[in-house]
């Protein structure tokens, strides 16, 4: 499923131009297949940016009934809109670069989508140093009863290992 879809195309711009734009087999409708492939290429451009963030949102992965944040919904039509204009030579540099800026602030983390859901957590220990010293882990207290944290720890022996030294 894609970010969107050939009306949302339409809207971002003039459904006549459009027409003239993805007319390949001259019989006065756009072309679909010109307009899904748009689409894909502008998805695909999309999610190389915000991949590393949103592993949720991979366009080849979305199922019908999947919110699409309305943020990729404009994104995707936006480009695709671009690539429609380029293949007829004509660049819309200023629509792009503005998708662009927008998509390099969502890859930065400086805006967020409004469905990430898998959007990792920044380290709850940055900035702090950390301390695994026999003094720090002492607050951590003693195995659990039946544990046998010795030197004749069984897992080593069951990992046929014959050696028990491992002091």
């Amino acid at each position: 499923m894609a970010y969107s879809v050939a009306g949302d195309v339409q809207k971002a711009f003039n459904a006549d131009r459009i027409t003239s734009l993805a007319d390949d087999d001259a019989d006065g409708t756009a072309d679909t297949d010109v307009i899904g492939n748009l689409i894909d290429d502008a998805d695909a451009f999309i999610y190389s940016h915000i991949r590393h963030l949103y592993t949720n949102l991979d366009p080849d992965d979305l199922t019908a009934g999947t919110d699409v944040p309305n943020e990729l919904r404009w994104a995707s039509s936006q480009l695709a809109a671009v690539f429609l204009k380029r293949r007829q030579g004509i660049n819309d540099i200023q629509t792009y670069e503005q998708v662009e800026r927008w998509l390099d602030k969502v890859a930065q983390g400086e805006i967020s989508l409004q469905a990430a859901t898998t959007r990792l957590p920044d380290s709850t220990t940055r900035g702090r140093e950390k301390d695994f010293s026999d003094k720090s882990l002492d607050n951590y207290g003693e195995p659990a009863p039946g544990i046998d944290a010795g030197t004749d720890n069984t897992f080593f022996q069951d990992q046929g290992s014959d050696r028990n030294d491992f002091a």
